[in-house]
């Protein structure tokens, strides 16, 4: 008990200090931990930082498409009002391109990364029979694009023709001045006015020299410099071509004197170099956004390169901390270690001396325990010769339990055959009564036996529990005189039992063949000499085995659980 006691102390200390070093280790390096909130806020504001570049730079590039594609309003004296609100619808249209086409070109980039994942599962699993085609996906491709060209088509055309119906209802249905206002030079190169007038037009010098000045217009704005600022702007965009930016500066087509096409030369001419100059300042706008985006890309890439330097300068400062706060650990498990074993040494050395003073008490007890085995080997063989004897009484008693069971059968026929005749059977029942009489007595006296005998056996059980108690060497029995009275009740006790058993089966039975009436049964008088005869050899047999059960039994006096067992037995019966 003493060694488990110290054992559960061990355990507790071994626990508490745990729960110290895991204390320990917790607050051991605060600064570290610091340093890690520190640099996780500063990776957060990084994040934050280049999801504001990135949307800075995606409105740049939508403010750089605003500024390329927006128009420039041209000045004339007589054409002022109309120019304005072909501005305006421009404008409007204009805007609808841009959101139409800014839809399409999202769903294009949406199109594009769907075929790259497919493309990626393709490459991964060649093998599978289910994966579909590149060429699908190619095809998707080329028609979107197409779509989105026919859509710049119409957006064209459609503000072309509003661009005429706003001048015809403007100029009140003249011809020269719509013509002269409309834009439109790309889409009235597709033979949409009879040759006729193009013979025309095409005499007329004046209409030669405006010509001329569009082609200038046209060179000094062409269209792979459109094509470059949209495609630095917006990659996925596509341009419309002169149609939408040059519809402005169409010539008339019919010149109604020289002095007119000369003053819409020159207007022309002032405009043309107006553009220059805002094309010139747009690309140098562009270029400087595109420096711009270059440094905020640039200046990202740093970031992003600090970001990974200090999460590795962290990871090394974890794993710095997390070796010295081992190292720790072990020198204070080292420590505890040595004071646990100098207290073990000192503990083991108490216990050998109390072991010692231990095997001297346990050699004593040990001894006495010798004499105590012996004494209780020698109960053990009594209670075993008890047994036997019991088990010998058992069989006796079973075998008079047979005998009396094929008595009673005998006895059931001999019933049957004497309900013939009334005279044979009252004399029976007389000699059946004198019988129950003489067993009543009987059974009287053995009932008296039975209680001497159970209060012979609770003073045996007093004196062998006082014995014990006391460890004294018990005495043999057979030392002792066996009183008269118990010799007699050993043995009988069970065949009283048994035979006033015997004498209750044979009265009920005869009360039940006195009360039945003969039906048709005709016996003989030598039948009922045969069962008497029967009866009298049981009556031999049972008087036999109670004197020799007198003799076989033990004269020793019986153990307690033997004087327990016995009583118990004979009640069962």
């Amino acid at each position: 008990m003493k060694l488990l006691s110290a054992l559960e102390d061990l355990r507790h200390r071994c626990s508490s200090l745990a729960e110290e070093n895991s204390l320990l280790r917790r607050s051991c390096f605060p600064e570290t931990e610091e340093k890690v909130k520190h640099l996780k806020r500063k990776n957060a504001e990084l994040a934050v930082i280049a999801k504001r570049l990135e949307e800075r730079a995606r409105k740049l590039q939508e403010a750089n498409l605003k500024v390329v594609s927006a128009p420039v309003p041209l000045k004339g004296s007589s054409l002022e009002q109309c120019k304005k609100a072909f501005a305006r619808q421009r404008a409007k249209d204009l805007t609808e391109q841009a959101s139409a086409l800014l839809a399409k070109d999202k769903q294009i980039e949406a199109l594009q990364k769907e075929c790259r994942e497919l493309q990626a599962k393709l490459i991964a699993g060649k093998g599978d029979p289910r994966c579909l085609n590149v060429v699908e996906f190619d095809r998707l491709l080329r028609e979107s694009q197409k779509e989105v060209l026919r859509l710049q088509r119409q957006i064209a055309l459609n503000s072309f023709k509003e661009c005429l119906r706003s001048s015809k209802s403007g100029s009140g249905g003249s011809v020269p001045s719509t013509a002269a206002a409309c834009p439109g030079p790309a889409l009235n190169t597709r033979s949409k006015h009879p040759p006729a007038a193009k013979g025309v037009c095409s005499g007329d010098p004046a209409h030669k020299k405006v010509r001329q000045a569009d082609e200038a217009q046209n060179e000094l704005r062409p269209e792979s410099l459109s094509r470059s600022l949209l495609l630095h702007v917006e990659p996925s965009v596509l341009p419309l071509g002169p149609a939408l930016e040059g519809h402005e500066n169409f010539p008339p087509k019919n010149a109604v004197t020289d002095q007119e096409s000369s003053q819409q030369i020159q207007q022309l001419e002032f405009e043309l170099k107006k553009k220059r100059k805002k094309c010139e300042n747009l690309e140098h706008e562009v270029r400087k956004k595109h420096k711009r985006c270059k440094e905020l890309e640039i200046q990202l890439q740093e970031v992003q390169s600090e970001n990974a330097r200090l999460a590795e300068e962290n990871l090394q400062l974890n794993e710095k901390a997390g070796w010295a706060g081992q190292v720790e650990s072990e020198n204070a498990d080292l420590k505890l270690q040595v004071v646990l074993v100098t207290k073990e040494r000192d503990s083991v050395i108490e216990r050998n001396q109390g072991l010692q003073t231990k095997l001297e008490n346990l050699e004593q007890v040990l001894k006495h325990m010798r004499d105590v085995a012996e004494r209780r080997q020698l109960l053990e063989a009594e209670h075993k010769e008890a047994l036997l004897v019991l088990q010998e009484k058992q069989e006796e008693v079973r075998r008079l339990q047979q005998a009396q069971a094929e008595a009673k059968r005998e006895h059931e026929g001999a019933v049957q055959l004497l309900e013939s005749t009334l005279d044979c059977m009252q004399a029976r029942v007389k000699d059946l009564e004198d019988q129950c009489r003489s067993q009543t007595e009987q059974f009287s006296l053995l009932s008296q036996e039975l209680q001497q005998f159970r209060l012979q056996t609770g003073k045996i059980d007093l004196l062998t529990s006082t014995l014990v108690t006391s460890e004294l060497p018990l005495a043999l029995c057979s030392s002792t005189p066996q009183p008269h009275w118990e010799k007699d009740s050993s043995g009988p006790a069970l065949l009283a039992h048994q035979s006033a058993k015997k004498v209750h089966n044979d009265e009920n039975n005869e009360s039940e063949s006195s009360q039945l009436v003969p039906e048709a049964a005709v016996g003989s008088p030598v039948s009922a000499a045969s069962s008497q005869n029967q009866a009298k050899k049981v009556e031999s047999q049972s008087s036999s085995s109670k004197s020799e059960s007198m003799q076989n039994s033990p004269k020793s006096c019986p153990t307690p659980e033997v004087g327990m067992r016995v009583p118990m037995e004979i009640s069962s019966f």
